[in-house]
């Protein structure tokens, strides 16, 4: 039984260990750090004014968003490829009739109904976010235009409040296309653990019952030491 246990307890290890060591997720990781100690450090710094502070932190939080969504894509990503793989062992296993073949390659992930459905939303949400992001990068780029546009203005004298309105509407609408796409890759990723976290108890289940089958034998009694590897045997 102890043994089982460690071998479970490995398989999650592993799982665990997968998203974090990655590289990609660790550099973005990092560089998020980065980025929140230069919004500290912003609110220290007395040789900016309070516009430029502004706009400074926006563009820092703008590049912290970015990495966000770039995280919850990797994890995605990481995790279909290694559902569909463990998918892909179970399916040949089952296909060489190899029950304990079958068996690993559920314990190493390999996912019921709710999990494919899971793979499937995953990968919907991956497109909507796409979408999502294109959004957001258009209503940014028209607010660079806009900018710009402002600061020839105010350098002609110009009256700029229109211009400063559509501003605030397209810079309010691309911050909640970034926050929609963190929010649909945030379910994708929910979603996927949720039906990992499935397969783990159903993983852990089916060795407690060969395990009790194994010292119980199929009439319920349990078997003696002598009699142990004859069941085995004939099992």
């Amino acid at each position: 039984m102890k043994i089982n246990g460690a071998q479970t307890s490995t398989v999650q290890s592993v799982k665990q260990n997968v998203q974090s060591d990655d590289p990609v997720i660790k550099n973005a990781q990092s560089q998020i750090e980065a980025l929140r100690k230069q919004v500290q450090n912003l609110a220290k710094n007395e040789e900016m004014d309070a516009d430029a502070k502004r706009e400074k932190r926006q563009e820092l939080m703008q590049q912290i968003s970015d990495l966000n969504v770039t995280i919850k894509q990797r994890q995605i990503e990481l995790r279909n490829k290694k559902q569909q793989e463990s998918m892909a062992k179970a399916e040949a296993a089952r296909a060489k009739k190899e029950p304990d073949s079958v068996k690993e390659a559920k314990q190493a992930g390999a996912f019921t109904t709710r999990g494919l459905n899971a793979v499937l939303s995953a990968g919907n949400a991956m497109e909507i976010s796409k979408a999502q992001g294109g959004l957001a990068s258009r209503l940014e780029g028209r607010a660079n235009e806009l900018k710009s546009e402002i600061e020839l203005d105010k350098a002609r004298g110009a009256d700029t409040r229109q211009k400063s309105e559509e501003l605030s509407k397209v810079t309010r609408g691309a911050e909640k296309a970034k926050t929609d796409q963190i929010g649909t890759l945030g379910k994708a990723v929910k979603e996927l653990k949720d039906a990992e976290d499935e397969d783990n108890k159903a993983a852990e289940q089916d060795e407690e019952e060969t395990v009790n089958g194994v010292l119980y034998g199929k009439d319920g009694k349990l078997q003696s030491e002598e009699q142990e590897p004859e069941y085995q045997a004939k099992a």
